[in-house]
């Protein structure tokens, strides 16, 4: 899967995350250069893409932190975990990858905070995550855990809300 930026927006993040990336990227010098063709992409007019990370394998749901880095949930049969993208020059692609957490499976991550919510197959973790850090400074905190494994059962897409105090995971057939 590639992971595009789209001007002001990453293309698989929704809109609602826009002015944080935008700030992200005014605190960075401005915007990167899109790139010539659109990363292959047909864009309405305004709009403009770049491929910010190649290959991030099984990548389920994105959470972008204030100054830009990207934290991607992935879940692999035999891999999974948070891979976490950071561009140091500006140029709006990604140059340092870091990945951790266990697999196999994952499917919802989200920031709060210093706090990044990761959801493996079995339940929700929570790591200390502090400004600026790519990776947790100990090990996670199960918030919800021993959830029933079954096909059906896996995706746990996360939430929190600015303003609240919790977060939010769904979990069930059909959703």
């Amino acid at each position: 899967m590639k992971l595009v930026k789209l001007g002001a927006v990453l293309g698989v993040v929704a809109l609602s995350m826009q002015s944080s990336i935008a700030a992200a990227q005014n605190a960075a010098g401005g915007k990167p250069k899109c790139a010539a063709d659109n990363a292959g992409l047909k864009l309405p007019q305004g709009f403009c893409a770049l491929v910010v990370a190649d290959s991030v394998s099984g990548a389920r749901q994105l959470a972008v932190r204030e100054n830009g880095d990207i934290f991607v949930a992935t879940s692999g049969r035999r891999s999974g975990g948070v891979v976490v993208l950071r561009d140091t020059n500006g140029d709006g692609v990604a140059d340092v990858r870091k990945q951790f957490g266990p697999g196999p499976g994952g499917n919802g991550v989200a920031l709060k905070g210093n706090a990044l919510y990761f959801a493996p197959n079995e339940g929700v973790i929570r790591y200390q995550l502090p400004a600026g850090a790519l990776e947790p400074t100990g090990a996670p905190e199960t918030i919800v855990g021993n959830v029933g494994i079954t096909p059906s059962f896996t995706l746990k897409p996360l939430a929190t809300p600015a303003s609240a105090r919790s977060f939010f995971a769904l979990s069930g057939s059909g959703l």
